[in-house]
């Protein structure tokens, strides 16, 4: 897990400093949350791992260049905070079933 942890931590500096200094992010709203994704071996009877995501820090860059570092402690209160309702939430069995059921588009 120590392993884990520095991985998860050099590559959120890593990510942070190119988001920095790349001109292509400069001036736009992002929003990067980095953290240890931990697959669980699935039981019996089970088709796919269970997968955690703990986060480990974030970096929020406002259009007008204000940058903040939201380090776990505070960031895990933060994703507490947020309402679970999705607006915007796909069905995906249903997505599926209606590309199902497309005419076919050949593209050769």
């Amino acid at each position: 897990l120590e392993a884990a942890k520095a991985n998860t931590q050099v590559e959120f500096d890593r990510a942070f400093r190119t988001i920095v200094k790349e001109e292509g992010y400069q001036g736009k709203r992002v929003v990067y949350i980095s953290g240890l994704h931990i697959d669980i071996s699935p039981l019996p009877g089970q088709v796919f791992p269970l997968t955690k995501f703990i986060p480990w820090a974030a970096f929020v860059q406002k259009a007008d260049g204000t940058r903040e570092i939201i380090e776990q402690q505070a960031l895990c209160k933060i994703l507490k905070e947020q309402n679970g309702e999705n607006v915007d939430q796909v069905d995906l069995e249903e997505s599926i079933s209606v590309m199902e059921h497309v005419q076919e588009v050949k593209v050769i």
